[in-house]
């Protein structure tokens, strides 16, 4: 504001607050939640109710700086209603269309697939014409010279051998080192030669031959215990050979 200068305003009439009372009331409506409408259309419906029941034709009332008969106010009311109740309808009537649309798009698919096959083998799958019916004509194969080919063999070896990839005969060939075997025991804690396999070790076919050794050959602590007698597999100690 510059110093010195007296600024007048135009006092407010009528007209303007109510020009001013319609803005405000639409930009409050602009920012309400889709919850509200459900209440103004309440509201709506309640006013025709009573203007209906408690108003005759020849009563009127003054809104918004007119006079308005029964008729005219129902008429407004109506038309209020119609509006939020279009929008309604309208959103109804989307979600059914696209839920139909989502429902019809196989059967799109499907008959434009079917359609395009047929026309590729009346007119030529390589017919210029296709691209009238929005067809791409199909892509020439590239043609590789003899050293881009040599290329392609050379580093295809080179990430084969970096991965380590190879074929389902050398994998066969490769196994565990060695397999473990099992031993069965009797109540003395001597092993049952013959009954089971003992380990088979790295680079041999045969499993080893297992020598029944007790734990009390051994001098171990386990050999006067009460499970020794039992037969239990963790109080002996067999010993491997060489295998056969």
């Amino acid at each position: 504001m510059l110093s010195g200068v007296r600024q007048t305003r135009r006092p407010l009439t009528a007209g303007d607050a109510r020009k001013a009372a319609r803005k405000g009331k639409g930009h409050n409506m602009a920012k309400q939640s889709p919850k509200a409408f459900p209440v103004v259309q309440n509201r709506i419906v309640a006013m025709q109710t009573g203007f209906q029941k408690d108003f005759t034709p020849k009563q009127s009332l003054p809104v918004d700086g007119q006079s308005m008969a029964q008729q005219a106010i129902l008429g407004q009311l109506g038309t209020f209603l119609k509006a939020l109740t279009d929008v309604e309808d309208t959103r109804a009537a989307l979600a059914q269309k696209v839920v139909a649309k989502a429902a019809a798009m196989p059967e799109i698919h499907r008959f434009l697939s079917d359609l395009e096959a047929s026309l590729k083998q009346a007119l030529g799958a390589a017919s210029p014409l296709l691209q009238d019916f929005g067809i791409a004509p199909p892509r020439a194969k590239k043609k590789l010279t003899a050293e881009q080919k040599a290329l392609m063999v050379a580093s295809a070896k080179g990430t084969k051998k970096a991965r380590g990839i190879i074929g389902k005969n050398q994998r066969k060939q490769i196994t565990t080192s060695g397999k473990p075997g099992l031993v069965l025991v009797d109540p003395t804690g001597n092993a049952v030669p013959g009954l089971l396999a003992g380990p088979t070790p790295p680079g041999s076919r045969l499993p080893l031959n297992v020598l029944s050794v007790s734990t009390g050959d051994q001098g171990s602590a386990n050999a006067g215990s009460p499970a020794a007698g039992a037969g239990a597999a963790t109080s002996t100690a067999p010993v491997a050979t060489g295998g056969k």
